[in-house]
């Protein structure tokens, strides 16, 4: 029995049991063992489960978990970026990183078709909820940006992530860019910020060249690669680059980039 956790429109995500299925029965916990998600444009040729990997206590989800939607406002460039989006004729967005729905809520609501991904369940319980409450259709796909993106091919006119894929060692993150580029469609843009520097006066221990852990706060035990202005231009260099600055006092760093 496969019991349907989300469904907008012709977007849904559905969670299987595989043991309640076997007996007939529904699932006991709320705890999703694996998931398919169904959508006519996105699906890779063949559906498929994906095993979730442990996903339960990764900092996000427990951020969104215990402090519910903790983002409401759109990040500070987003009439900029949705702006252009519409002047390049874009559709099919990917909210990477969508959390509770900050994003994906107002793509949806400025007429484009966006399906959000995240590794937090609870981030996405809540951006189906804000969704619904607005009356608006999104898809949600629960899934690790550090591991290949469920989707095929150039399925995507855009991809808008913010402060999202540098939560990784570098080897992931350039992972995660070689799927943005391949989830991509010809002429495709991408707009992605990524972190210039860590907060002043937190603690954290380096663990790779550029790659700083947390030892407190919410984020603790979380990867953060910060990037120089160089670095970042060198590893997007798959990419036209339209625009790179850093913002924020010099803490986040945004670029607009586009697939040719």
């Amino acid at each position: 029995m496969a019991i349907q956790a989300g469904l907008l429109g012709r977007m849904s995500l559905t969670f299987f049991n595989r043991e309640a299925h076997n007996k007939g029965q529904p699932p006991r916990s709320s705890k999703p063992l694996c998931i398919q998600h169904y959508h006519p444009w996105s699906l890779k040729r063949e559906s498929r489960l994906i095993q979730i990997m442990e996903h339960h206590n990764h900092p996000w989800e427990v951020i969104f978990r215990t402090e519910g939607r903790v983002f409401q406002k759109p990040f500070p460039r987003f009439s900029e970026v949705v702006d252009t989006f519409l002047e390049n004729g874009c559709q099919r967005i990917l909210d990477l990183g969508c959390g509770s729905g900050r994003h994906t809520v107002h793509l949806a609501k400025a007429g484009f078709m966006p399906i959000g991904m995240d590794i937090s369940y609870s981030g996405l319980q809540m951006t189906r909820a804000w969704l619904l409450s607005e009356k608006l259709e999104a898809g949600t796909v629960l899934a690790d940006m550090r591991e290949p993106f469920p989707f095929r091919d150039e399925t995507f006119d855009a991809v808008f992530s913010t402060q999202v894929i540098h939560h990784a060692f570098l080897a992931k993150i350039r992972g995660s860019i070689q799927e943005i580029w391949r989830v991509m469609s010809s002429n495709a843009l991408a707009f992605i910020t990524v972190s210039a520097r860590m907060d002043r006066g937190e603690k954290v221990e380096m663990v790779e060249p550029g790659t700083f852990v947390p030892l407190t706060g919410s984020e603790a035990g979380l990867p953060h690669h910060i990037f120089s202005e160089k670095e970042w231009k060198k590893e997007l260099n798959t990419f036209q680059i339209i625009d790179i600055s850093i913002r924020a006092e010099g803490k986040v760093m945004t670029s607009l980039v586009r697939k040719l």
